[in-house]
This record gives C-alpha cells, structure tokens and sequence, in this order.
C-alpha cells in the first residue's frame, strides 16, 4: 500500500470494500502513519480495532460498524488478531528490512481463522524463484500448523515496492 492517505482510503471504501466485496474485516499494511491522529486511520462504516503507528512500515485492522460480536484477541510485533463471530482474523505485517521468528511470532489460530497481510517473504510455492529465510520459516510453520494456501501458484511473485526494491 505504501501510504494510507485520505484518497486511499476513499478509494477503499467507495470502489474496493463496500460496492464489490461487502467485507467485514479489513487488514492494511504500509500504513506509513507515525502519529496518533484518528482522522488519519477514518474509513467509513468501519471501526479501528487495532493499529501499529510507523512512519516507514505501520498496519491497521478494522471491522465493519455494525457488527456486534467482535472482541480484539491479542497483538503481537508482526500480527494483531481480531475475532468476528466464530472466525479469527490475523493482519500480518513483517517489514521488509526486519527479520522475523514465525513460530514466536504468528500464533496458530483456532479453526475457523484467517491470515492475511504483507509477509515480506519469498518461496517457489508463492511464484518466487527461490526462497529467502522467512520464506523457509514460514513453510516451516505451515507444515506444523496445516493451514490452507489461498494463493494462485500461476501468479506471479507478489508486489515489488519500488521504494524498497
């Protein structure tokens, strides 16, 4: 996302979330915020459920204002996990220029649960042409955890920040 800026998040709530999707969770990474201002986190119709402020790096989690039964489960330095109903959701966030240790880090979730986010981590198994270190730990993890791989391996590697490389 590199940003969440007013126009991002117009953009995210007129075309993306509310006209073609209707979700009720919504996980940002890249927020690049680094002050504590509630105006710069709005998105309407949805409420802020957790946040990580960073001028470089940053995520936030939201949940659709109308629903009632959501309870904040627990954050840690990669990860903030919401429970919506019965189903878990997990927006994680590992910045590109940080290492990370899954198993410490990304807590496995009761079933039904969800991991969504910005891993900054490469594998064959998501299009990339080799792997890199949290690409093998988070294999590593998903061998010991069992979840499902949302991902079209036809795909190509994911996002190329040009601020990053």
């Amino acid at each position: 996302m590199e940003a969440l800026s007013a126009a991002k998040r117009s953009v995210i709530y007129n075309y993306t979330i509310v006209d073609r999707h209707n979700n009720d969770v919504i996980c940002l990474q890249e927020t690049c915020i680094d002050s504590d201002v509630s105006s710069r986190f709005k998105i309407n119709g949805f409420d802020l459920i957790s946040y990580r402020l960073n001028d470089k790096h940053g995520r936030a989690l939201y949940v659709k204002s109308n629903m009632t039964d959501v309870s904040e489960q627990f954050s840690t330095t990669h990860c903030d996990v919401v429970k919506v109903g019965n189903y878990s959701t997990a927006n994680v966030y590992k910045p590109p220029s940080e290492g990370w240790d899954v198993p410490n880090l990304l807590r496995p979730l009761p079933h039904p649960a969800i991991y969504v986010g910005d891993f900054n981590s490469h594998h064959p198994d998501w299009g990339y042409g080799s792997a890199d270190t949290g690409g093998e730990q988070l294999i590593d993890w998903a061998s010991c955890n069992d979840p499902t791989l949302v991902h079209d391996p036809k795909q190509k590697g994911t996002f190329r920040s040009a601020h990053w490389q």
